[in-house]
C-alpha cells in the first residue's frame, strides 16, 4: 500500500461562493462581523485588524476587467488567507513577508488591478496569457510611469508575490515568472539621480525583494 502523500499546509484550498473572504485563522474577532463571502461583488478588508480606528477599505469587483475578475478574485483569496513558503523566502530579505497586513493586501490587489487593466488594454483575456514577455512589457511600463524607483520595486514585488501564490494555488492561473526574479530589477528601474534617489538599490544584489522595499504596505495604489 503506497504511503500518503505528506500534507503540505501551505497549499490552499478552493473556496465555495459561500466561503468567508477571510478564514477563521485570520479574522480578527472585532471586525469578523463585517466580513464577507467569496462570491459578493464586494469584500470588506477590516477582519484583518483589530484596530478599531484602521479605515474600512473594500475591494470592490464591479471596478475590476470583467474577464479577470475569476482569476483575480481567486488570487486576492490566496493573498488573504495563504502565506509564502519560508524556502521561497530565504535569501530574498526582510522586505518580503510570507503573508501581509491589511493594508498590504489592498495596495497589492491594487496593484493587481492596474495590470489586468493594462492586459485588458492589449486583448490579453487571461493571466494564463501573461507570460515572461509580456511582464517584461509590464516592467517597462512601470518604470516609464514617472513612479519613484522604490515604489517601482514594490509594484514588481507585487507582481513577483502574484506569480509565487499561484505555485499553492488550487486551481493556478498559469502566469509566467516575472523576468526581474531571474535577471534583476535593474532594467526596470529609471537611473538614479542625486544621493538619495537609490543609492541602497545600485548596492543590493540584483533581486526584485532586496532590503530596499519596508515593505508592500507602503505602496501606492496609482
Amino acid at each position: 500500500m503506497a504511503a500518503a502523500p505528506d500534507f503540505d499546509p501551505y497549499l490552499l484550498p478552493l473556496p465555495a461562493p459561500d466561503s468567508p473572504v477571510i478564514l477563521p485563522h485570520r479574522a480578527s474577532s472585532l471586525h469578523a462581523h463585517l466580513n464577507g463571502r467569496y462570491a459578493d461583488l464586494a469584500w470588506p478588508l477590516a477582519p484583518l485588524t483589530g484596530n478599531p480606528s484602521v479605515p474600512k477599505v473594500v475591494i470592490g469587483w464591479d471596478r475590476w476587467p470583467a474577464a479577470f475578475r475569476d482569476e483575480m478574485r481567486l488570487a486576492a483569496w490566496n493573498l488573504i488567507n495563504g502565506q509564502l513558503r519560508p524556502t521561497f523566502l530565504q535569501g530574498r530579505g526582510t522586505a518580503m513577508r510570507s503573508r501581509l497586513s491589511l493594508n498590504g493586501v489592498y495596495h497589492t490587489t491594487e496593484q493587481w488591478k492596474l495590470l489586468a487593466r493594462w492586459l485588458e488594454d492589449r486583448r490579453i483575456g487571461s493571466l494564463a496569457g501573461c507570460d515572461a514577455d509580456v511582464l517584461h512589457g509590464y516592467g517597462l511600463h512601470v518604470r516609464d510611469s514617472g513612479r519613484s524607483r522604490g515604489v517601482v520595486v514594490k509594484i514588481l514585488v507585487s507582481l513577483t508575490r502574484l506569480w509565487a501564490l499561484d505555485q499553492l494555488s488550487a486551481r493556478p492561473n498559469g502566469i509566467g515568472r516575472p523576468p526581474w526574479e531571474e535577471l534583476g530589477v535593474d532594467d526596470y528601474l529609471r537611473a538614479a539621480t542625486g544621493s538619495g534617489g537609490g543609492g541602497e538599490l545600485n548596492r543590493a544584489p540584483r533581486r526584485a525583494d532586496h532590503g530596499a522595499v519596508a515593505h508592500l504596505g507602503d505602496a501606492d495604489g496609482r
